[in-house]
């Protein structure tokens, strides 16, 4: 095919050597139950935004770009909608905790199931409030978003700001 030529979408995909039949068997096999799927990752997105590629774990939502690198259900939510934000941080700033707001705010106001222990990711407490932090690679807490995120309680969050500083 030369270059400004007109074709219908399947002979594009012919061309590319993809039959049509073969593109939506795909299509479909990827959308697989994520219309249905209402878990909430770490990172405060959809469980049904992310998508394990060839490089590990994607999280896509429309307008935000999300760092998010481990798929990680721990809620469950009635509308999950509201967890399209974005982390500027910790605690209130945290797309998490920023989308269960959301609900709470909605009219009627929308419920929400923890499928993960509330517990601190660093200590295993699950005795302390425990807040959700982005948090480096090697575990260090941030005021951005980072791809990682923790549940930490408040010593184990101030042991590690010292350690950052």
């Amino acid at each position: 095919m030369s270059e400004n030529q007109s074709v219908s979408a399947k002979s594009a995909l012919e061309a590319l050597g993809v039959s049509l039949q073969e593109a939506i068997e795909i299509d479909q096999s990827l959308r697989r139950d994520k219309g249905h799927n209402r878990n909430i990752c770490i990172c405060g997105h959809p469980e049904a935004r992310h998508s394990l590629t060839d490089r590990g774990w994607v999280c896509v939502t429309t307008r935000i770009g999300c760092l998010c690198k481990n798929l990680r259900a721990v809620l469950h939510a009635e509308d999950v909608r509201p967890f399209l934000c974005k982390t500027t941080g910790a605690a209130g700033l945290h797309a998490l905790t920023r989308g269960i707001s959301a609900l709470a705010l909605m009219e009627p106001p929308k419920k929400i199931t923890w499928t993960a222990d509330l517990k601190c990711d660093s200590c295993a407490s699950s005795d302390s409030i425990v807040s959700i932090v982005p948090i480096t690679q090697q575990g260090l807490p941030t005021s951005y978003a980072t791809g990682f995120d923790a549940f930490l309680c408040q010593d184990c969050r101030e042991e590690r700001e010292g350690v950052s500083r």
